[in-house]
């Protein structure tokens, strides 16, 4: 026999309460969910997350192109890959800046660090021709495709970066990001 609830109407029907045993086996049934679902969040790989049109430049593209792709696809980086699809480097907004901006150098007056910046102009003409590999981090931090989603995002979080290129075999197959996890993360598919 079942009793019913204190209140009158749940969802439009009186409520039974379940027996014992029946609470007992709706806790096992969740924590059996729970369990399978966690299972199936620890073997998320990045392949299943990634996106795989990434737009790229090649070591000898100039600076300006990159800058320009950034600005036309909103992204503050790019992967740099070489002729065959290998991974060679990042080249990143902060890579750019550090070559517009003079570096102070510890013996250098104040003066002739303020004439750098007054040589500003000069300084960016350089840079618009610079290629690509000379600004470039070429000690990439990348995942292979078979990484767990969840090390990548520790990956990111320890190294401070926003995404991370996704490789096979050397290759740059795609990129993960750390919205892409948040999104995963929201949408409970981890």
């Amino acid at each position: 026999m079942h009793l019913l609830s204190p209140h009158p109407l749940i969802y439009g029907s009186p409520c039974p309460i379940p027996s014992q045993a029946g609470m007992r086996l709706l806790r096992e049934e969740t924590i059996g969910a729970y369990q399978r679902r966690s299972e199936a969040r620890r073997t998320m790989r990045v392949l299943e997350l990634m996106h795989t049109h990434v737009v790229t430049v090649q070591p000898e593209d100039t600076l300006r192109d990159a800058v320009d792709k950034m600005d036309l696809y909103q992204v503050s980086g790019l992967p740099v890959v070489d002729e065959e699809g290998r991974l060679v480097g990042v080249i990143t907004e902060h890579d750019i800046i550090r070559e517009l901006l003079p570096q102070r150098g510890e013996s250098q007056t104040e003066e002739s660090y303020r004439a750098e910046w007054l040589d500003l102009r000069t300084r960016a003409a350089r840079v618009r021709g610079m290629l690509v590999k000379q600004a470039m981090t070429s000690n990439v931090i990348a995942v292979d495709e078979n990484t767990d989603v969840l090390e990548a995002a520790a990956i990111m979080l320890q190294k401070k970066v926003k995404r991370l290129p996704v490789t096979a075999e050397g290759k740059l197959v795609g990129i993960i990001s750390r919205i892409d996890i948040c999104q995963a993360v929201l949408e409970d598919r981890l």
